[in-house]
């Protein structure tokens, strides 16, 4: 009986390891579809534009990135506590004013 538990386990170890490698290799297929689709210049994108357009796309976001003048840390923070009293401050003006009409309506 104990050696028919241990020989259960083991085929459940190998079947948990089939259904995870099956899931596993449909990933990489499904991977290598789109790369495929991608990649190749004849299938669909026009012979290539639209691959070579976004490629242009990126470059030019990693050349805008490098121009850009990044706050210091002192800035920063700055300008999160000011964002977030502002935050604040108009949810508390919106609330009371929700509670001023609110009472008028309620004296009507």
């Amino acid at each position: 009986m104990i050696k028919e538990r241990v020989w259960k386990r083991k085929i459940w170890k190998e079947e948990k390891w089939l259904i995870i490698n099956h899931f596993f290799l449909k990933t990489l297929e499904i991977i290598r579809f789109i790369w495929y689709i991608l990649i190749t210049r004849k299938v669909f994108f026009f012979g290539g534009i639209f691959v070579k357009k976004l490629k242009g796309f990126f470059k030019g976001v990693k050349k805008e990135g490098k121009t850009v003048r990044w706050p210091d840390g002192k800035t920063l923070v700055n300008y999160s506590v000011i964002t977030i009293l502002m935050i604040i401050f108009f949810g508390l003006f919106f609330y009371l004013l929700d509670a001023i009409f609110s009472l008028i309506r309620g004296l009507l």
